[in-house]
């Protein structure tokens, strides 16, 4: 309701403005950025529970991992967006810069295909460079494990980690992913709801 009337004002300035009349660059300027804040509080807010990476961090610690990471899944673009991760200060500097991923053969593209989670014990280092695709050069990874994020009947997310050690996830990680994969899906419902987007 708020997002409405702000896009009301955007557009009674804009006639006016077209119109000829005289409001003053100032006037507009200040209506428009509180019209832009009021459209872009939302996505603020939902950026914030991610970036934070408060589950994220949590999660890392919890199976030891190098790096924890939320990606989200654009089914329409067939791409995976890199949203938030945690990661050690060694992994960080290896991390693409580029957020966006296509979904192809990779092993978070896998769950996202196959709707279903993904454990790999032991990596080499042709294998890290073919499946793991958010690093930008070999790093050492040798275990992985994801799982997708559902909400109702569809996939949104990708949760995953990964570790330089082999063998260093197994069926109880995938159990705790598990776990992390709902309090996701809890706060993404808590937002549409919040905002009503359903």
């Amino acid at each position: 309701l708020l997002v409405e009337h702000k896009m009301d004002v955007v557009r009674e300035l804009a006639d006016r403005y077209a119109r000829g009349d005289n409001i003053g660059d100032a006037v507009i300027k200040a209506e428009v950025a509180t019209a832009i804040d009021a459209l872009i509080a939302p996505m603020r807010e939902r950026r914030a529970v991610f970036t934070d990476a408060h589950v994220l961090d949590i999660l890392r610690e919890q199976v030891a991992a190098t790096s924890a990471m939320f990606f989200w899944v654009n089914s329409k673009r067939q791409q995976l967006v890199l949203e938030s991760a945690a990661l050690d200060d060694r992994a960080y500097q290896y991390l693409t810069r580029d957020k966006r991923f296509p979904i192809e053969l990779d092993a978070v593209s896998r769950i996202v295909s196959r709707r279903t989670p993904e454990l790999i014990s032991s990596l080499t280092a042709q294998a890290e460079r073919d499946l793991i695709p958010y690093y930008r050069e070999e790093l050492g990874i040798r275990s992985f494990a994801g799982m997708p994020v559902l909400f109702g009947d569809g996939l949104v997310g990708v949760l995953t980690v990964d570790s330089e050690i082999d063998d260093n996830f197994s069926q109880e990680t995938l159990r705790i992913l598990t776990s992390h994969s709902k309090l996701l899906s809890g706060l993404i419902r808590s937002y549409i709801e919040k905002y009503d987007l359903l």
